[in-house]
C-alpha cells in the first residue's frame, strides 16, 4: 500500500511501533521491560498518582496495571500507600531503587529516541514535536 495513502492513524502507529521497538533492545538486558520502564516513569514525574489515574494513561485496563504494578512491588521498585482522600484508592510512588531505575535508564530510552528523531533535521524536529504535542492535547 502507498504509505502516502495510509491514515494517519496507521502512520502513527508505525512511527510508534518503530520508537517502541528500539526502546525495547535498549531496556532488553536491563531486567525492566519497556512498560515497566513507561510506568515507572509517568509515577516519576507524578508521584502519588492513582492507580486509576495511572490507567487512563497508560490507556489500560486497571486491572493490568494492577498486576503490573503488584509485579513493579514485588521488585521493591514501587510502593502503594492508601489514599488521603479515598481509603479505597492507592497512591504510587518509586522507590529509591525504582527512582535510581528510572534515572539510569532515561539515558537509552532518550539514544533509542534520537536514532529515529535525528532521521529529521532540526528544524523538521522541532516542528514534529509542536505538532504532536497539538495531536496529542
Amino acid at each position: 500500500m502507498n504509505i502516502a495513502k495510509q491514515p494517519l492513524s496507521f502512520k502513527l502507529f508505525k512511527a510508534y511501533r518503530r520508537l517502541r521497538a528500539m526502546s525495547k533492545i535498549q531496556l532488553r538486558d536491563k531486567s525492566i521491560t519497556q512498560d515497566n520502564y513507561m510506568t515507572m516513569h509517568y509515577i516519576f514525574e507524578n508521584p502519588g498518582i492513582t492507580q486509576a489515574e495511572l490507567a487512563d494513561i497508560n490507556q489500560k485496563d486497571r486491572n493490568v496495571i494492577g498486576k503490573l504494578i503488584d509485579k513493579l512491588e514485588e521488585k521493591k521498585l514501587v510502593r502503594r500507600e492508601r489514599g488521603q482522600k479515598d481509603r479505597r484508592s492507592f497512591c504510587l510512588y518509586l522507590t529509591d531503587a525504582g527512582a535510581s531505575a528510572v534515572k539510569k535508564y532515561w539515558a537509552d530510552v532518550k539514544r533509542a529516541e534520537k536514532k529515529q528523531i535525528n532521521k529529521l533535521s532540526e528544524e523538521e524536529q522541532k516542528t514534529f514535536m509542536v505538532l504532536l504535542e497539538k495531536l496529542t492535547d
